[in-house]
């Protein structure tokens, strides 16, 4: 691709990412999947996005909140407490990645069936509402820096080829509308890092270990140098940040986020995903690719 093309580009990318190009495409993509008759989602069988039965099924796998770190081996290692070393970073999950979920986030983040957001999103808010009591104790910003309201809820973004396959941006259409109290949206904090610059960068290995061995500490690094702080970043310092995305499985997407943030003083106190993997050799099996 040649500079003028490449910058073309670019500039359509930033374009069809601001909010109100946002909001229009949004409400296009709601009133087509209401006018349209289409199979639900989950079942492939009954009429509607999510058709009464699943939206049931759907909603008690997400009813319970919960910390997802344990099984997330590339997660980055953070200081909480200085008598007790290094801990990964905590992560709350609103449900486990499998059944009804599993097949709900496959089909709004990889088939367009955003419509599908509206039955997920209470489950994104559920799981910020209980960030507070699952944390507990734990000082997660670190060692005696106080969790400060409203926290920032920093989206991870996800690639420009990925926006322009799909047309839309499935963790940003999950945090449409407004968030629970406590929380609020900061996107643009972070980007993907494109070109030479980004590909040198995910070939260096990170600086932090991962608690995990070999296999997914070399996971981890793959995706050092994914993202890029942007000039933003630096104006939330002092602030509670936490990272959001869609689905986690071994956690080196938010680790490359949360050293994005770190190399310009921004430290992500903990991080809120919709899904998780859990069981070691459950990953999406049914197609979903995150990390």
């Amino acid at each position: 691709m040649n500079p003028w093309s490449r910058s073309l580009a670019h500039g359509l990318d930033r374009l069809v990412r601001t909010p109100a190009v946002r909001t229009v495409g949004y409400a296009a993509r709601e009133l087509a999947g209401l006018l349209l008759p289409v199979e639900c989602t989950v079942c492939g069988v009954r009429d509607g996005a999510v058709c009464p039965v699943c939206s049931e099924q759907l909603a008690g796998s997400v009813l319970h909140p919960f910390r997802a770190e344990r099984d997330a081996a590339a997660l980055p290692l953070v200081s909480v407490d200085p008598d007790a070393g290094t801990v990964p970073l905590a992560v709350v999950a609103a449900g486990r990645y499998g059944g009804p979920l599993a097949r709900a986030l496959l089909g709004f983040k990889d088939h367009g069936r955003t419509p599908v957001g509206r039955h997920l999103r209470p489950a994104v808010h559920r799981a910020l509402t209980a960030v507070p009591s699952l944390l507990g104790d734990q000082a997660p910003c670190g060692p005696g820096v106080p969790w400060t309201a409203p926290a920032l809820l920093v989206p991870v973004p996800g690639s420009a080829a990925g926006f322009r396959r799909r047309g839309y941006d499935p963790v940003a259409e999950l945090l449409t509308g407004p968030l629970p109290a406590g929380w609020e949206l900061a996107p643009g904090l972070l980007r993907p890092a494109r070109g030479r610059a980004g590909a040198r960068a995910r070939g260096r290995p990170g600086r932090t270990a991962s608690h995990a061995g070999t296999a997914s500490t070399l996971r981890r690094h793959r995706n050092a140098g994914r993202f890029r702080a942007t000039g933003r970043a630096p104006r939330v310092q002092g602030r509670t940040v936490v990272l959001f995305d869609d689905v986690m499985t071994t956690g080196s997407t938010l680790a490359a986020a949360w050293h994005a943030l770190d190399g310009l003083g921004v430290r992500p106190a903990a991080a809120v995903v919709l899904a998780a993997v859990t069981a070691p050799g459950s990953g999406p099996a049914e197609g979903l690719n995150s990390e």
